[in-house]
């Protein structure tokens, strides 16, 4: 400020009292401009005893690693606010009960290399090879260990703090989330333990690993020891331990098992959407069973399912399998209702189960033609200017009419819904992907190519033509494919990307309405002469050009007067027109 004092938002204050009591202080911060004061007590005390605060008594081998820091008491047991820049002792040892075979379960580890933050005093003290007042800890192996703190400081050396902390395997059942089944119904789950980020399937066994369910009379655990049985409808909890485990605070990992009667019936098929489907195609249709908004897993059990096809309009073919899942192929474009039944299933061990009531399900099919996109293949001259005016238009038949369109690598589509595809920005080739609104598991695709003009070719089946007789000049625009380097003809592209000048603008003219049909210049010529044509591709900053001279003439005509002669003699016969190359001979 103009009185020399310093503004700031923070100050760091340290303990200067030399008294071996407690001690207080008033600080008291004023705002310059609004004269506010604000003020806060600090008080300085011994410290009477410290303890170590975790978030978690576990730790898990190659999960991330443990912050751990020790916080300190007065003889009040208020906590002080902070211990940072305080030096540290930490220690890991050995649980008295176990042994560690030459290795602790934990390393203290770097926050420097972490991606912890930290204040940068901990950093300074961890640089001089010291620990200040949190530390990182790294789970290594199994075991319990003993972490202990205390005070550098001389005055402290005798206040110290301890606890007891267990090193785990990561393991986990998979399926991990709530489980639902139907009585009877033999299920067998997988354990996996996390090693150096990845999940690696460990083996059940009363030595190793060990499940247990909290339900005897709801699920019970097979003789191989990872199969469980569902026994009759209620609840029940999977829990996975480790055999060795003796640890109270440890929490085995454990899966929610609910035994239920089914409430409804769906039918769900791959490849489909609306159960609308692609003529001559094979899809799977599966039965599906709900327990409210659950489903319900049906494996290793069969069913006893029947099905009928009413207000048959579509030929379609079904297949039974084991009641679960059938083989539908469809064989005429139509429309068609799939009822299926059912009431009783066996289990692994052909132990007959029935429903408690009859579940049934119905879906209305309709079946057409696969879709096809015109042109397959379309070839267009890359644009350096005023690509946005220019646009292609795909056609595509099949499917329920409703699409959606897309490219690849980039969308050039004006609309989703549309089929107008935008001049590309870059040459290359595009992939053109059709889908049907109504199932997004049926498509087609086409080609889009866009390539640079290397020249122009021009050709006509005359090159000179009597006056008002219609001459065609055909022309094509070569690309240059960006791989192989090989000259393409461009199918499609746009008449006003052309311009078409004469040497003698009196010769030939455009025909009436002439628009570039087909490639094609139509010209018309009212006078006899030659002219020079030149056709230019106008999108390119650097035009190319090519010309063909073209030649018009009056119909040939007889212009002598009546002869007479006798056989024999000659007469001589004035022309007027015709060719000009043959005349001028």
């Amino acid at each position: 400020t103009k009185s020399g004092s310093i503004c700031v938002k923070s100050v760091r204050i340290s303990s200067a009292s030399t008294y071996n009591s407690r001690e207080g202080s008033v600080i008291t911060f004023t705002d310059k401009f609004s004269g506010l004061k604000l003020s806060s007590h600090v008080f300085v005390d011994k410290i009477r005893s410290i303890e170590i605060v975790t978030r978690r008594r576990i730790l898990y081998i190659s999960d991330i690693k443990e912050k751990i820091e020790v916080i300190a008491r007065d003889h009040s047991g208020n906590v002080f606010t902070s211990l940072d820049g305080l030096v540290c002792e930490w220690l890991p040892s050995c649980y008295a009960e176990q042994k560690c075979k030459s290795r602790l379960p934990v390393s203290l580890a770097s926050f420097r290399s972490s991606n912890y933050e930290v204040s940068e005093t901990v950093l300074k003290i961890e640089s001089r090879g010291l620990q200040g007042n949190i530390v990182l800890l790294e789970a290594l192996h199994k075991g319990d260990f003993v972490l202990s703190v205390r005070l550098a400081d001389a005055i402290y050396r005798d206040i110290k703090a301890e606890v007891i902390l267990t090193v785990r395997e990561y393991i986990t059942l998979e399926p991990e989330n709530p489980q639902y089944f139907l009585p009877g119904t033999y299920f067998t789950f997988k354990a996996f333990r996390l090693v150096r980020s990845k999940y690696e399937e460990i083996a059940i066994s009363p030595n190793t690993y060990e499940l247990k369910t909290s339900n005897q009379n709801v699920t019970k655990i097979h003789s191989n020891f990872k199969t469980l049985i569902a026994l009759s409808v209620g609840h029940s909890v999977l829990s996975l331990s480790e055999k060795s485990d003796y640890t109270e605070e440890f929490e085995p990992f454990q899966v929610s098992i609910h035994v239920v009667d089914p409430t409804h019936l769906t039918l769900v098929a791959d490849d489909q959407e609306n159960w609308l489907l692609q003529l001559n195609k094979t899809y799977t249709v599966n039965l599906q069973f709900h327990y409210l908004d659950h489903i319900i897993v049906t494996t290793n059990l069969s069913f006893d399912t029947n099905f009928s096809i009413s207000s048959n309009i579509a030929d379609v073919e079904i297949d039974k399998t084991d009641g679960q899942h059938f083989i539908l192929r469809t064989k005429s474009v139509g429309v068609a209702e799939l009822n299926i039944f059912t009431s009783e299933f066996k289990t692994k061990f052909n132990s007959k189960s029935f429903l408690t009531s009859v579940l049934f399900a119905t879906v209305q099919l309709e079946i057409v033609k696969s879709i096809s996109i015109t042109p397959s293949v379309m070839i267009s001259p890359f644009l350096e200017s005023d690509r946005t005016k220019h646009f292609y238009t795909f056609q595509a038949v099949g499917g329920s009419d409703r699409y959606s369109w897309d490219s690849s690598p980039t969308n050039y589509f004006l609309d989703n819904m549309e089929s107008k595809f935008i001049a590309p920005s870059n040459p290359g080739i595009y992939q053109i992907i059709c889908r049907d609104r109504m199932n997004q598991y049926m498509s087609a695709t086409a080609i889009f190519k866009s390539l640079a003009v290397s020249r122009i070719k021009l050709y006509t089946q005359f090159f000179e033509v009597p006056t008002s007789f219609p001459l065609f000049l055909n022309v094509e625009l070569i690309g240059k494919e960006e791989i192989s380097g090989v000259d393409t003809a461009i199918t499609h592209y746009s008449p006003d990307l052309l311009s078409i000048n004469y040497s003698d603008p009196n010769i030939f003219h455009l025909c009436s309405g002439n628009n570039l049909l087909n490639h094609s210049f139509c010209l018309v010529s009212n006078t006899s002469g030659c002219t020079t044509i030149t056709i230019t591709f106008i999108r390119l900053y650097k035009k190319i050009s090519t010309t063909i001279k073209l030649c018009s003439f009056y119909p040939l005509k007889v212009v002598s007067k009546n002869q007479f002669a006798i056989p024999g003699s000659f007469v001589t016969v004035n022309l007027t027109g015709g060719p000009l190359s043959v005349m001028s001979k």
